[in-house]
């Protein structure tokens, strides 16, 4: 992990004025990278800031933009729908009162078109795995062959136990 301060000036080319922000970073990666991603971050944080840049996530504007929601969209299900999610919510065995808390409606009649497709995309695939179970035989996915496979290897395989090897940068 990398921390940074970094202090970015803002200057007028006409009047010579001057604006100094100094903004906190922080970056987190396994190589050498961390330092970019904080000096990165503090940009982009500096930036966003200093010229009051919307981001377009305000937890605050519970608003929806038409212009970027799809007709129909944001309607509510029909009876057909909320008679087949309570059937499948039924067959699955799942608790009603979880559905409805998972996705944040007080009753199934008020999901609109979108979170209904996710949760019939759900309940299907929950009610397969449980016919799965049942029967006992999975469905049949057709395996693609892994590189290399049937041929012998070359490569030795090292126990849990035994040290990894030197690094190629350590003397």
């Amino acid at each position: 992990m990398a921390r940074v301060v970094m202090a970015y000036t803002f200057s007028d080319v006409n009047s010579g004025e001057e604006i100094v922000a100094k903004v906190a970073g922080q970056g987190l990666d396994t190589g050498d990278k961390a330092p970019c991603k904080a000096m990165t971050g503090a940009l982009k944080y500096a930036l966003l800031q200093s010229f009051l840049l919307a981001t377009g996530d305000d937890p605050e504007d519970e608003r929806v933009d038409a212009r970027f929601t799809a007709p129909g969209v944001d309607s509510p299900i029909s009876s057909d729908q909320v008679r087949e999610l309570e059937k499948l919510i039924g067959e699955t065995g799942t608790d009603l009162q979880r559905v409805l808390a998972y996705y944040k409606v007080a009753s199934l009649g008020e999901m609109n078109e979108a979170t209904y497709q996710r949760a019939l995309e759900v309940l299907n695939r929950k009610l397969g795995n449980r016919r799965q179970r049942e029967t006992g035989s999975p469905e049949r996915i057709p395996s693609v062959p892994r590189r290399g496979a049937g041929k012998p290897s070359n490569t030795r395989r090292e126990s849990p136990t035994s040290a990894a090897p030197a690094s190629r940068w350590s003397r």
